[in-house]
């Protein structure tokens, strides 16, 4: 990670976001998903949150988007949203889960996006994303990924020549899955932003 780049890329955000945004620097070793994995090359991130309401926190990865690896003249960084009152006694059946799921999810993403050089793009679908707890009591089972424009606003900038957006990640579930491998990503975006969808509620229902 390169720190005048990171420096511009955490300053711009905060630019663009009206609440406090708090800083949390994490490496692969520090969060269980991407330590289990087994990666051996050591990669740090930061973690920047902010509440959005009294019901919602956001949390977003910063440092993706400056991997020497990652070429692309548009880029992205990850973003999850987090319903605070989340039972996840009920949903995984660990309370644990709760401290620890947008550090799994942001963390496991930027490390997998660099360590097998596969970065991801708006309207991609990770499949079975929540096969990875051993109890996940909900209809949602697979990511998809939209830019931060669809479900919050255009926080996207120019940083050394190149375009940094953020994807939103956002849970769906197998019928919705199905949806989009017949009608395609528009098709999703457009039915899940028609229904204002609740991005943060991991118990939301299938719309189809």
């Amino acid at each position: 990670m390169k720190d005048f780049y990171q420096k511009k890329l955490i300053h711009t955000f905060k630019n663009k976001i009206p609440q406090d945004v708090t800083i949390k620097r994490l490496s692969n070793n520090d969060v269980p998903w991407p330590r289990e994995a087994g990666w051996e090359d050591k990669l740090e991130f930061d973690i920047l949150a902010f509440e959005l309401n009294d019901q919602t926190s956001v949390y977003a990865s910063a440092g993706l988007s400056g991997a020497e690896s990652y070429l692309d003249k548009k880029r992205y960084e990850f973003m999850t949203f987090y319903r605070k009152d989340t039972n996840f006694l009920e949903l995984t059946e660990d309370v644990e889960d709760q401290n620890l799921y947008s550090e799994n999810l942001l963390m496991y993403l930027c490390c997998y996006s660099v360590n097998e050089n596969d970065y991801s793009k708006p309207g991609e679908v990770w499949i079975n994303w929540f096969s990875r707890y051993t109890n996940f009591n909900s209809e949602l089972e697979h990511l998809f990924f939209v830019e931060s424009k669809i479900f919050f606003h255009d926080i996207s900038f120019e940083i050394e020549g190149d375009e940094v957006d953020w994807l939103i990640a956002i849970s769906i579930t197998d019928q919705e899955l199905a949806f989009y491998e017949e009608k395609g990503p528009q098709a999703l975006q457009d039915l899940l932003v028609g229904n204002n969808i609740d991005i943060s509620n991991l118990f939301r229902g299938s719309l189809l």
